[in-house]
């Protein structure tokens, strides 16, 4: 049998510690905020509230369903003054900024459809991560993330990544 060069058994031991290193870090994210739902088993986790470089405020979530009766969709994290468009969409977060008493909804396109995830169909066992997009003012630092269904959630606003993030 021949015998691999050295150099290569020692590209491959170090490769596969990065490798293990990168998919531990990744199971390992912990949430900015945990909250719980209006059914039993379901919840969600607030995984970055981060200002882009154009100003825009993403808010990132991972949406667990661990309910045993029916999934999360349609119309349950949905605005009900944008049902139809926001079927299966989470169009009905909102921050709240108690200082000046302002509540920012999820920014929407010409046809009213928010700029959020699409397609949100949350069936029992699984978990699924979303996002959403607001405009706020610069000086807005701190809010409440409000997910229909479940409990509010205070947060400090991230400030835009940079390379040295």
């Amino acid at each position: 049998m021949a015998r691999k060069p050295f150099s290569l058994v020692v590209f491959s031991f170090i490769l596969s510690l990065l490798m293990a290193s990168i998919l531990s870090a990744q199971q390992k994210e912990t949430p900015l905020a945990k909250a719980q739902g209006d059914r039993d088993g379901t919840r969600l986790e607030v995984t970055d509230l981060r200002r882009g470089d154009d100003g825009a405020v993403t808010l990132r979530m991972r949406v667990y369903n661990d309910h045993a009766d029916g999934a999360i969709g349609a119309c349950d994290l949905a605005d009900s003054r944008h049902k139809v468009a926001d079927f299966d969409t989470v169009g009905g977060a909102h921050l709240l900024d108690y200082d000046s008493r302002t509540k920012y909804g999820v920014d929407r396109r010409a046809n009213r459809k928010c700029i959020c995830s699409q397609g949100v169909r949350i069936n029992p066992g699984t978990k699924r991560n979303v996002w959403a997009k607001f405009t706020i003012p610069d000086d807005v630092e701190k809010v409440t993330v409000v997910v229909p269904t479940f409990e509010p959630v205070d947060l400090t606003i991230r400030p835009v990544e940079t390379a040295d993030d």
